[in-house]
């Protein structure tokens, strides 16, 4: 009789049961489901912090400011006669103030702490103004402006400072001395960068 192939000893199966959970073929993206998600994951870029678009109106650029166009001697001018008008102001209003409350055209002593203190209102000012118009040193250009028209004030229009007229002058000679600083200052950069080039 012929050997029966089956009837040897069999090896045994070392294979786990599946026990009817079979493992899921991992299914291959197609091409235009993965465009989709390269476009999703570069949205994000142009999404705020709430993760909402910008709008475009957002994305534009603000071109320069119109007082950035404006020659430095102008501003200088322009800063003169506004920082004048403010000095002028303030000079006024701290004396007629002195004289509501001490009954007397003069301040004494807290005077010149008004003076200091409308002298630095002036130099805030003026800087602001030519660093609004792109002034190179602006705080150094205004400081030395405040400081050229007080001495003129003090030592030549001190006693006039109740005349109406001292509404034009004041603002006039601060503007001459603020187009002298911008004068100076600018040689004095004009200078010091032709050193730095040697």
């Amino acid at each position: 009789m012929p050997r029966n192939r089956d009837s040897g000893p069999k090896e045994p199966n070392l294979e786990l049961p599946s026990f009817g959970f079979r493992r899921r073929r991992k299914t291959v993206p197609e091409p235009q489901a993965q465009e989709q998600e390269a476009e999703v994951e570069a949205e994000p870029d142009d999404a705020g912090p709430a993760g909402n678009v910008a709008p475009p109106a957002s994305r534009e650029r603000t071109g320069p400011s119109p007082l950035a166009r404006v020659p430095g001697s102008y501003a200088a001018v322009g800063a003169g006669l506004v920082c004048g008008l403010i000095g002028i102001v303030l000079s006024i209003g701290s004396l007629r103030g002195c004289e509501a409350v001490r009954g007397v055209g003069t301040c004494g002593g807290i005077g010149l702490f008004a003076l200091l203190a409308i002298l630095v209102v002036e130099i805030f000012i003026g800087a602001a103004i030519l660093k609004g118009c792109s002034v190179e040193d602006s705080f150094s250009t205004s400081f030395l402006g405040v400081g050229v028209a007080a001495v003129v004030i003090v030592l030549f229009l001190l006693s006039y400072l109740d005349s109406w007229w001292m509404l034009v002058a004041v603002p006039l000679v601060t503007a001459a001395a603020y187009l002298f600083s911008w004068w100076v200052t600018t040689r004095f950069v004009d200078v010091r960068d032709d050193d730095r080039h040697r």
